[in-house]
């Protein structure tokens, strides 16, 4: 694990949607890519509670143990508690959020647009990977709120605020290895549970 981390530690995905035992204690993993594109797994720790006090000791002891340089991006969910731990434990990395688990906060946050507009969907997935230049995503996204008559919507406000962590518009000088989601090896078959995503 420490060799694999020196040699592919660039780009980390920390991923704790894994519930190991009847306490529903979380399965912390990180977790990268090697030069075949195959899963690596760094480190796995299974956590008591997830406070932002417990993530900032598992980053320190994880980075501690690998004794290495932090990665260049790091990946995960939206749990405010780790965001607020990558900043003072690795302020260098380029935070990326999942795209997976930001298109299932989309679908739970706004089923009723779902429900009753067949092209939303087409139109969201848009704004995480199709625009190169800022002025056409900001214009997309304005278009979004209009077309929907979500400008007042607070999920989409609080979303919007963070884009830079998650619309590939703003990431796409950042180093990657064409990665969006920790969860495109390790939970392809959550999505359908056929193992395609």
């Amino acid at each position: 694990m420490i060799r694999d981390y020196k040699i592919y530690g660039d780009i980390v995905s920390f991923d704790t949607t894994y519930r190991t035992n009847k306490e529903y204690r979380p399965l912390a993993l990180f977790v990268g890519l090697n030069n075949n594109r195959e899963m690596v797994i760094f480190g796995a720790a299974l956590l008591y509670e997830e406070s932002t006090e417990s993530f900032e000791w598992l980053f320190n002891i994880f980075f501690r143990i690998m004794s290495a340089d932090k990665p260049q991006t790091f990946f995960t969910d939206q749990d405010p508690a780790i965001s607020s731990v990558i900043s003072l434990v690795m302020p260098q990395a380029y935070h990326r959020l999942c795209v997976w688990y930001l298109e299932k906060n989309v679908f739970k946050h706004l089923s009723h647009i779902f429900r009753d507009n067949a092209s939303f969907p087409k139109d969201f997935s848009k704004l995480l990977y199709d625009y190169e230049y800022e002025e056409d995503f900001l214009s997309a996204w304005q278009e979004m709120l209009d077309k929907y008559d979500l400008a007042d919507n607070s999920w989409l406000k609080t979303t919007f605020a963070i884009r830079e962590k998650w619309s590939m518009t703003y990431g796409r000088n950042t180093f990657s290895a064409g990665k969006y989601t920790p969860q495109r090896y390790l939970t392809c078959s959550k999505v359908n549970g056929k193992g395609h995503y």
